[in-house]
């Protein structure tokens, strides 16, 4: 699975996120995840069939 970057931020602009930051990134990751494997899945049906 790839590596992905979702926000990065300087030490003195943002120490801690917010829990609402927090779901935020956690539904993107989910969303990439999910995205990466249907992707993978189609790939690999193509290449047997």
């Amino acid at each position: 699975m790839p590596i992905y970057v979702l926000a990065v931020y300087r030490k003195n602009e943002k120490l801690n996120i917010t829990a609402t930051e927090k779901r935020i990134i956690s539904q993107m990751v989910d969303q990439i995840v999910e995205q990466w494997a249907l992707r993978r899945v189609r790939n690999l049906s193509k290449s047997v069939g």
